[in-house]
């Protein structure tokens, strides 16, 4: 067995080391660290090098020339990585002790039933925290309403439920996913949509993950429904809706030929959304179960749909 941990970066000097030493730290050590920085201003690739060098992890750094954006980041890191296992990281967060070997525990257990050469991703649970790891919320997946019973390819659509520092995913998963298509909004939720397609999800129902929120995230947990951020969130549901539909395309020309006749429908509609008039739009989403499952993003969902 092998253990990857692929780490994005970019100018994330503020907290690199505290996250450094959450994965070094780890009851189960990974057998590498693949860097990838997204050009970074900063000196954080020489904080990590002055901590990984001469260590016992092997680590290795890819630097891009310009900035791709954080999808692009992990979909090159991963691809980068050689272990059977791949484990995401932030710059950002802290990882809990356990993190690794509890994810390890049930890749293994859902391998031990379907395969390894079955596609899987496990998550877990994360502590939203702010930026001196403060608790602002114990379960991210309470925080947002989710439940992995609810979810389905048709949710995950327009939903994802975990974010990429929370998952562990096998090679036949990384293998299968990746590279990321352009179209791809994240690469978390299309290794969520990869996997719920044509392979096993599972979860560890524990916050394994400090999961911190500050004014540089590339994705946050933050749902203050203040009117200023309401307005905000109603005027960016339209161009996010249109993303969905986007990804979708992508999905099928990636895995058209590879998708049941009953999902292929499912997606093929549904990348098509825009074209149907005011109420078919609604009346197929509500009939194919195309749904987040927070009431209040549901209604921005359906009013812009």
């Amino acid at each position: 067995m092998s253990l990857s941990v692929v780490l994005c970066t970019y100018n994330g000097t503020r907290y690199i080391e505290e996250q450094l030493e959450s994965i070094l730290s780890q009851s189960l050590t990974p057998d590498e660290i693949v860097v990838s920085d997204d050009g970074s201003s900063d000196d954080v690739l020489e904080v990590i090098d002055s901590r990984l060098a001469g260590g016992s992890v092997a680590y290795s750094v890819l630097k891009n020339k310009f900035t791709i954006g954080p999808a692009l980041n992990f979909s090159q890191a991963i691809n980068q990585a050689k272990g059977e296992y791949i484990a995401m990281s932030d710059q950002d967060d802290v990882w809990g002790c356990l993190k690794l070997e509890s994810l390890m525990s049930l890749m293994h257990c859902l391998e031990a039933d379907v395969g390894c050469e079955t596609p899987i991703l496990v998550f877990s649970d994360a502590t939203i925290v702010d930026s001196h790891l403060n608790v602002l919320h114990s379960s991210f997946q309470s925080y947002h309403g989710f439940d992995l019973s609810r979810v389905s390819l048709a949710s995950l659509l327009v939903e994802n439920i975990s974010p990429g520092c929370c998952m562990l995913v096998n090679k036949a998963l990384a293998e299968l996913a990746m590279p990321l298509p352009e179209d791809a909004l994240m690469h978390d939720g299309w290794l969520m949509l990869v996997a719920k397609a044509f392979g096993k999800i599972g979860y560890v129902d524990q916050p394994l993950v400090k999961y911190r929120q500050h004014d540089r995230n590339a994705v946050g947990a933050s749902r203050k429904l203040g009117a200023l951020k309401i307005l905000r969130s109603i005027a960016a549901s339209k161009r996010v809706i249109i993303g969905y539909q986007s990804q979708a395309r992508a999905f099928l020309t990636v895995f058209g030929g590879r998708l049941s006749p009953q999902d292929f429908k499912l997606m093929s509609q549904f990348s098509l959304l825009s074209e149907k008039n005011f109420w078919a739009r609604k009346v197929f989403c509500l009939k194919n179960k195309i749904k987040k499952q927070s009431p209040v993003k549901n209604i921005a969902l359906y009013c812009f749909v």
